[in-house]
């Protein structure tokens, strides 16, 4: 192989090999703050409300839990 056509041929091979560091980059990001997301979404759900309290007396353990996590019940 000529020298030039060498060169050409590493150069295209460092162009496939950032556009796929960068793609690989980009959906870890992505996959990272959609973890991040759910998980604080997922809390939500907890939160005390008297609706959720009455309505739902099975996760009132949770409820409390999310309750007492939130407020310092140290001098109530």
């Amino acid at each position: 192989m000529r020298r030039e056509n060498m060169d050409t041929a590493w150069e295209s091979e460092m162009r496939r090999a950032k556009r796929a560091n960068t793609s690989a980059f980009v959906i870890t990001l992505i996959l990272a703050c959609a973890v991040c997301a759910a998980l604080l979404l997922s809390g939500a759900s907890c939160r005390f409300s008297r609706e959720k309290w009455l309505c739902e007396p099975q996760r009132r353990t949770r409820i409390v839990s999310d309750l007492l996590r939130r407020n310092d019940p140290t001098g109530m």
